[in-house]
């Protein structure tokens, strides 16, 4: 290997695999690597035995393991199918083409996952009623680091993932802050409005996967990034990609628009962040349907008055 082959992982190379080794009552580990077979057994990990033979396997490791009863003493040992399967998903997706095979010995139940797409398929999988039909996609660098981002609006809840060198950190991190700040300040310069920032993020889904050379963490479970390239790059990530998304909606960003600029001062106030609509003339229908529907969409309350019943029917009309 040379000094790249590890330039973007998340621990101590080996540790992993030598603390399971270690609380293992017996442990199997073979490696094929270019014709060659290398097997080791251990028991309670000592080293049982070591070979190396010919093999035309393809390239891969094989790792089987017993847990040790007398290490773990509190509680039944037991696996979860369902929780590797989530877990195993989740990783096939940082791993664009990649086939993850995962085999129930008692169930003989068997599920394969493999992302063609990347994080990209990710966004797909999750947002089942997208406000927009197509996921926006960036990719970014420092020359050292690199970040790639997918997002799209649908979702019931603002929904965040972040994954660095291949972990998920369900904490996020400063990473987060330099996202949210950049969709605030991006969408509201783009729209030259001063929308609220929690409203902007309400129905988006969006996932940051980076690579970092020397991530720093918050913590030891390592479920909060620290590193300050990883909010420079989500920040530099968002603004490309809002700016890309604006490109491609603009239309509709325009229509929009209007119909709030024409409708702001006359036909609608919030009280207690509801929108309340006040229709005066039969020639606003447009801008006010345009409106009616954004908020449908965002899912932001509205109230209207007795003359905006009359204006259902035109809503499918001038869908936002």
């Amino acid at each position: 290997f040379s000094e790249d082959s590890y330039k973007n992982v998340a621990g101590l190379n080996g540790v992993g695999g030598s603390c399971v080794c270690l609380s293992s009552e017996k442990f199997l580990v073979k490696s094929f690597r270019n014709g060659v077979k290398a097997e080791a057994y251990f028991e309670k990990g000592i080293n049982i035995s070591y070979k190396e033979e010919k093999t035309k396997e393809k390239n891969g490791t094989y790792v089987w393991f017993i847990p040790d009863k007398e290490v773990f003493k509190n509680g039944e040992i037991g696996f979860s199918f369902n929780r590797i399967c989530e877990e195993i998903k989740n990783i096939s997706f940082l791993y664009e083409g990649i086939t993850f095979s995962i085999l129930n010995s008692e169930s003989k139940e068997e599920k394969i996952f493999c992302a063609k797409n990347g994080i990209i398929d990710f966004v797909k999988d999750e947002v089942k009623s997208p406000l927009h039909p197509h996921i926006i996609y960036v990719k970014e660098t420092d020359g050292t680091d690199s970040i790639e981002i997918a997002f799209q609006w649908g979702v019931k809840k603002e929904t965040p993932y972040t994954f660095v060198n291949g972990l998920c950190c369900p904490e996020h991190g400063v990473n987060l802050t330099g996202a949210k700040s950049a969709i605030t300040r991006t969408f509201n310069s783009l729209t030259k409005s001063n929308f609220d920032s929690d409203n902007i993020r309400r129905n988006l889904f969006y996932v940051m996967n980076f690579k970092i050379s020397s991530p720093s963490f918050a913590n030891q479970t390592k479920s909060k990034i620290n590193t300050q390239s990883a909010r420079t790059l989500a920040s530099k990530a968002f603004t490309t990609g809002l700016k890309e998304m604006y490109k491609c909606y603009s239309d509709y960003a325009v229509t929009y628009n209007k119909g709030i600029n024409k409708c702001l001062n006359d036909n609608f106030e919030v009280k207690n962040r509801e929108i309340f609509i006040k229709v005066k003339k039969d020639n606003e229908v447009k801008y006010i349907c345009t409106l009616v529907n954004a908020c449908i969409k965002c899912n932001l309350p509205y109230i209207s008055n007795k003359k905006m019943k009359k204006l259902s029917s035109h809503l499918n009309e001038y869908s936002f």
